[in-house]
């Protein structure tokens, strides 16, 4: 009886639209990635080499949801730009939205790679003019923007090498 009301209950839920709660998982060269669909959302994939999700909790400093895409191809070498933080990693920053910062964390996995796209609120103080939009810093301004955000970056570093 209980397993029936289950069964009712679920098929309830389904047809209502509801989720249930079961691991996001994608099959990697050599690897499973399983995330937790409490914490991740599938979003569209306009390719089929691509595979998109979306953070559902916003950050204190993100200005939007931080997104990451995994590659089910190995990373060209046109991929690999930025600030180069480990033989694996590349960080790249610049202002696309005026008044807000992004960086674009990738990560070599070897037959794959991840990028994650992350727009964080300015900091109490700025080192650099954030009123206009700048996709080509110089390195001054990118350094100092990569020393203001690092804690966020690392944080992104850390997620990028354990969940992906």
């Amino acid at each position: 009886m209980r397993r029936l009301i289950s069964l009712i209950c679920v098929g309830i839920l389904v047809s209502c639209g509801g989720q249930l709660n079961e691991e996001l998982t994608l099959q990697v060269p050599g690897k499973t990635i399983e995330l937790s669909p409490n914490d991740w959302e599938k979003v569209d994939d306009p390719t089929n080499f691509a595979k998109n999700y979306s953070e559902k909790t916003l950050a204190p400093l993100h200005q939007f949801n931080r997104m990451v895409t995994v590659y089910l191809n190995p990373m060209s070498d046109d991929r690999r730009i930025g600030k180069n933080y480990s033989a694996t990693e590349y960080v790249e920053i610049f202002i696309g939205v005026p008044g807000f910062v992004t960086v674009q964390t990738r990560t070599d996995k070897g037959q794959y790679w991840v990028l994650s796209r992350e727009t964080f609120k300015p900091k109490e103080f700025s080192p650099v003019n954030l009123s206009s939009s700048k996709l080509f810093l110089s390195e001054n301004e990118k350094q100092l923007l990569l020393l203001t955000y690092q804690l966020e970056i690392d944080e992104t570093r850390l997620l990028l090498n354990s969940k992906f």
